[in-house]
This record gives structure tokens, sequence and C-alpha cells, in this order.
């Protein structure tokens, strides 16, 4: 089933109302409630349809922060594609996502979500994830469970 199928599907559509009702109709970025709203999938998994994720994986966002959220999906797609950028770097913007309410990117699983929909995750991007010595621009991997084995430790 395609992607516009999907979104076209009752399942979605239930789906979308349960989550713009658990987050009270509101964006939660910014906060209005007078835009139209979208529902976000600030990661995906391989092979779930966009209605299989738990509420609180999705975000309602308003026109604006929704068109904000692919455009940093975009940039970092850029920053990620670009040879004259240091990988560090990369890691350290996804770090940063990690943190932020915004990107809501706080599990190993969900960041491997968000570099696979980027269409660039694959073994050797996860041991590079993994193998930078725990610290990436000061922020400890195993604090936001990135690594499974440091979030187990």
């Amino acid at each position: 089933m395609t992607y516009a199928q999907q979104i076209k599907h009752p399942m979605w559509q239930k789906k979308r109302l349960e989550v713009l009702e658990y987050q009270g109709f509101e964006c939660q970025n910014c906060g209005t409630t007078k835009d139209q709203l979208h529902v976000h999938h600030p990661f995906y998994r391989r092979g779930a349809m966009i209605w299989e994720y738990e509420r609180h994986e999705l975000q309602t966002l308003c026109n604006k922060c929704h068109k904000d959220a692919h455009a940093l999906d975009e940039k970092i797609r850029q920053l990620i594609n670009d040879p004259n950028v240091y990988k560090e770097q990369v890691l350290g913007v996804l770090k940063a996502m990690a943190l932020n309410p915004y990107t809501k990117l706080d599990s190993h699983e969900e960041i491997i979500g968000f570099l696979s929909y980027l269409g660039l995750f694959n073994k050797a991007n996860e041991d590079i994830l993994c193998g930078i010595g725990g610290m990436v621009g000061g922020i400890d991997l195993s604090l936001i469970g990135l690594c499974r084995e440091s979030a187990d430790a």
C-alpha cells in the first residue's frame, strides 16, 4: 500500500483523530490551536503502516511547524550526504535532535528509524554511531539510549 493510500485509509483517519485529541488539538511545537494541524511522524519504521505507531510517537504540528520539521529532515539529509561535512558534525545534529522535544528522537530505535526514513541507515552507520567513544559534542550517547550497549549499562 502506498503512502498516499495509507493517508486515505480509515485506520489512519482514526489514529490521526486519536492523536489530535490526545494532544489537545494544539501544535506541540508552538502551541497554536488556530492553524491547520498535521499529525507528524518524527521517524518511520520500515514496513510499518502509518497508523501502527503509538500516539506518543506522533506529533501534532501546525502547518508552519510541520514544514519546518520536513525542512530539517532535508537539511540533515544534505549534511550527511555532503563529503565536506565531518560525520561528527552530523552526529552532533542528531544528538541535539535527540534532546529536543520538537524532534523527539530519544531512543535507539527512533534515531535508526529517522536515519532509515532519510535513506541513510545501514549496519556500518550504526557501528559508526555507536563506536565513537560514547560522547559527541559533549553529549553522552548513553543518556539518550543511542547505543543499545551503553543504554543497558
